[in-house]
């Protein structure tokens, strides 16, 4: 659920990660945004399916990641203070809930 995350988070800031993290796969060169935007997509399925093998509620934690994810970077919540706080908070919890 983390590589899903960080795979949808690091594309959303690539002139931020140039500047700030120069060490990161995008700003460094090892992987191209495009690549990484779509590996997102094929990441966010098998987490659901390998969610499922474990529980039922596993899967429902993975489902919370992908909307509060599609929230803070999609729909540009993080832009937001009320947003890039209450979208971490309930993302912590819902990886604390998985764990």
């Amino acid at each position: 659920m983390v590589l899903q995350f960080n795979l949808s988070n690091q594309p959303s800031s690539p002139a931020e990660d140039a500047i700030n993290k120069k060490d990161r796969p995008i700003p460094s060169g090892r992987i191209k945004l495009e690549t990484a935007k779509a590996l997102r997509w094929i990441v966010m399925p098998l987490c659901l399916v390998l969610s499922v093998c474990y529980s039922i509620e596993t899967m429902y934690t993975s489902i919370a990641i992908i909307i509060l994810t599609a929230l803070h970077d999609d729909a540009k919540g993080a832009n937001r203070w009320w947003g890039k706080n209450g979208l971490n908070g309930l993302g912590y919890a819902s990886f604390n809930l998985g764990a």
